[in-house]
């Protein structure tokens, strides 16, 4: 009888090893799935933002870009089969602190590169952009849609260009759910579009971005009259729409949330009516010349410093 009890035990233990073996087994089977599905993930996002930059290079003749000196960073090459990440080529920079993704694109300025051609639509494939700079290139046709798209934008500035089209079009630009990809960019800081040739009126749409501190449009082709609702900037610093086509008068409450500002510019346009009322103790530029103002100098212009 002994001998068949230590016989059971030894296949009860044999059953609870087996047993013990494919569990260990399938955990490592799964962890090894996960691991494998994260690595895949990151390396095709990865290659998303790699091709999303060749095609702006392509572009905009990348061959032909001024190159700066090797401390701003490594000239892009795609043909670099060990280019595992785009990081350390000049004009990116990457955020080290998003946790399983370290080397997404989150800056690309690319300033007085000699950039010549159209900026493609591929900034759906770069989502953690904070900021966007092209300035003094020579970029032409129209403002990519897919800028409105990226809500964790703080900055975007494309002066000095050759960029046309209505910039009503490009502001109204719908996201997923049917509304205004615009107004999904909560932390937007700065948007310059200066000496450019964009067209349309004067986007009231813009006053509904409330973070915004720079706001600058000049020397453009835009017309109409400034929207009734700029006047919900609340902290805005800069505000340039001089050298426009603009028309009627300045609405009489402009300035009076703007208590932060400092530079306002509406020179050279078509501005009739009186001038408005003001609503800060200083303000280091006010130019309103070149325009058809008519009536007296409110008193409240009295009490800048």
């Amino acid at each position: 009888m002994l001998k068949y009890c230590y016989i059971f035990i030894i296949l009860i233990q044999l059953v609870n090893i087996s047993n013990s073996y494919s569990s260990s087994n399938i955990n490592t089977n799964i962890n090894t799935d996960v691991n494998t599905n994260t690595t895949t993930s990151n390396t095709t996002a990865n290659q998303l933002q790699i091709n999303a930059l060749q095609a702006l290079y392509n572009s905009t003749q990348g061959i032909n870009w001024n190159w700066k000196s090797i401390s701003k960073g490594m000239i892009w090459d795609f043909n670099d089969t060990n280019t595992t990440t785009p990081c350390l080529w000049q004009g990116i920079l990457c955020n080290s602190t998003i946790i399983g993704d370290e080397d997404s694109i989150t800056s690309i300025e690319l300033n007085n590169y000699n950039m010549f051609g159209e900026i493609p639509n591929i900034f759906h494939n770069l989502p953690n952009l904070t900021t966007l700079i092209f300035d003094n290139n020579q970029l032409y046709g129209t403002l990519p849609t897919s800028i409105c798209t990226l809500i964790a934008l703080q900055e975007f500035s494309i002066t000095n260009n050759n960029i046309t089209g209505n910039i009503n079009i490009f502001l109204n630009t719908k996201n997923n759910t049917g509304g205004n990809a615009i107004l999904t960019l909560n932390q937007i800081r700065k948007l310059a579009f200066d000496f450019n040739q964009l067209n349309g009126t004067v986007p009231s749409i813009l006053g509904q971005l409330t973070t915004l501190t720079t706001l600058t449009m000049q020397y453009n082709e835009l017309s109409g009259s400034i929207p009734i609702g700029y006047n919900s900037l609340t902290n805005i610093i800069y505000l340039y729409i001089n050298d426009n086509s603009l028309t009627g008068s300045i609405p009489t409450d402009l300035f009076q949330y703007m208590s932060d500002l400092m530079f306002i510019n509406i020179a050279s346009n078509s501005i009739t009516g009186g001038l408005p009322i003001l609503d800060m103790k200083s303000c280091y530029g006010i130019y309103l010349s070149h325009n058809m103002f008519t009536g007296t100098i409110p008193s409240s212009w009295n009490n800048l410093e």
